[in-house]
């Protein structure tokens, strides 16, 4: 299903059609501000025509239902401050609807996770794996459905703790708002029982930076979640963001995603010394991790050959196929690939995230006074900050633990100072 994009049109046919403008932004549209004069004309703010994100009753309110229908779900808000404000909402509602309840978050979550921990006061118990908890005493659940490597979440097992228990479950699927239409959804967060379903739009659809939205199963909760985007979030959106994220939604298409499908399942057939089939049940089609014995220097050789990849690590180099790609698109790829030689490798493995000693809660050690140390010698004292190897962006440790010799070696290399807790 394709639709014409009713924030999309409003903001191109105000931009193209207004003589005189004394309004915000201050450029007026008009202007020398170099290789931007040619979008900032629709760069708008709050209108008439163009409605108000933080309170919807026009373009906006009729983009987020369009949005809901062709997401499958019972209501969406668009973020122009990417996953981190959905994440923000979701908690903030979450927290309404089951005040003091305990909240269960799995230790492989993004950073933006412990930031919302420490603005609203929660402190988590950490899960090594979903199957930690039996949830029978029910609460909040953050769990991340799809990760940087592809690799997604026991849909059963979501589906089964939904089912089971009294709980409200936001899933973390920055990774996977594509899924939502590929094979009627089946691999997408919102088929399988979650309450709220983060979806960074701009990591694998055609949208602007910072565009993403937060799927509802309940549109009851619609004004809870805005309450709290509206209360973390800018009071200032970008319609050039949410231009793209209306439009990306309304012409997001299988076919278009099947043809990618297929050129990748091609280069992976073409190039298979390259790919490790030994992987999770469940896993994003989408999703390239080149294996290879020296993941660096890979990545480093494509950087050099103009072939700009996301990251690197111990499991290989991990691209992130653009919505649309064929298979010219892989041929820049696949010639210098050819070249060379991965060697011996080990299988795709997802990182362990240790649970530290904790000595303080997270929002306390944030607010604390704290010094910088050298990493070298923070061992046994307590962290006022989040630390994590960027991307993926998954703490090693949050504020208010204690750094021992693990954290440090993996934080060695990235990090030569750290913020500790200054001690009286």
């Amino acid at each position: 299903m394709t639709y014409q994009p009713p924030l999309y049109n409003a903001v191109k046919d105000y931009a193209e059609n207004t003589i005189s403008r004394f309004h915000m932004p201050g450029h007026g549209g008009r202007g020398d501000m170099g290789f931007l004069s040619g979008v900032s004309k629709y760069d708008l703010t709050e209108l008439k025509e163009t409605d108000n994100l933080a309170d919807a009753r026009g373009v906006i309110s009729e983009a987020q239902e369009l949005a809901a229908r062709k997401f499958s779900s019972d209501a969406v808000l668009f973020s122009c401050m990417g996953a981190t404000l959905c994440i923000q909402g979701a908690l903030y509602a979450a927290m309404k609807i089951k005040p003091n309840s305990k909240v269960y978050c799995c230790r492989q979550v993004h950073k933006s996770v412990i930031n919302a921990f420490s603005l609203m006061d929660v402190e988590p118990e950490w899960l090594s794996e979903l199957s930690d908890r039996d949830f029978s005493d029910g609460g909040i659940l953050i769990y991340t459905h799809t990760d940087y490597y592809g690799n997604i979440a026991d849909l059963e097992l979501i589906k089964k703790i939904k089912q089971n228990n009294d709980i409200i479950i936001i899933a973390d699927n920055s990774h996977g708002s594509h899924l939502a239409f590929f094979e009627d959804g089946k691999l997408h967060p919102t088929r399988h029982g979650v309450d709220f379903s983060v979806d960074s739009l701009h990591k694998t659809l055609p949208v602007l930076t910072g565009g993403a939205c937060l799927n509802l199963k309940d549109k009851l909760y619609s004004r809870l979640c805005r309450e709290g985007m509206t209360l973390f979030g800018s009071t200032s959106p970008n319609y050039l963001i949410m231009a793209s994220v209306d439009r990306a939604i309304s012409q997001v298409s299988e076919s278009v995603l099947l043809k990618t499908r297929d050129a990748i399942e091609k280069f992976k057939s073409e190039l298979p010394q390259f790919f490790d089939n030994n992987h999770q049940k469940y896993r994003d089609p989408f999703r390239m991790v080149l294996k290879c014995a020296n993941p660096e220097e890979l990545y480093d050789v494509l950087y050099d050959n103009s072939v700009k990849c996301e990251f690197y690590d111990d499991n290989g180099v991990v691209l992130i196929v653009p919505y649309g790609a064929d298979v010219g698109y892989f041929e820049p790829l696949k010639n210098v690939l050819k070249k060379y030689n991965p060697g011996e490798y080990h299988s795709l493995s997802i990182p362990s995230y240790n649970i530290p000693e904790k000595k303080l809660s997270i929002r306390s050690a944030v607010f604390s006074e704290s010094i910088d140390v050298p990493l070298l010698e923070s061992g046994g004292k307590v962290s006022a900050r989040e630390y994590s190897l960027y991307p993926p962006g998954i703490p090693i440790i949050v504020p208010g633990e204690v750094f021992d010799e693990n954290i440090i070696a993996k934080l060695s290399g990235v990090y030569d100072t750290v913020k500790i807790i200054k001690e009286s």
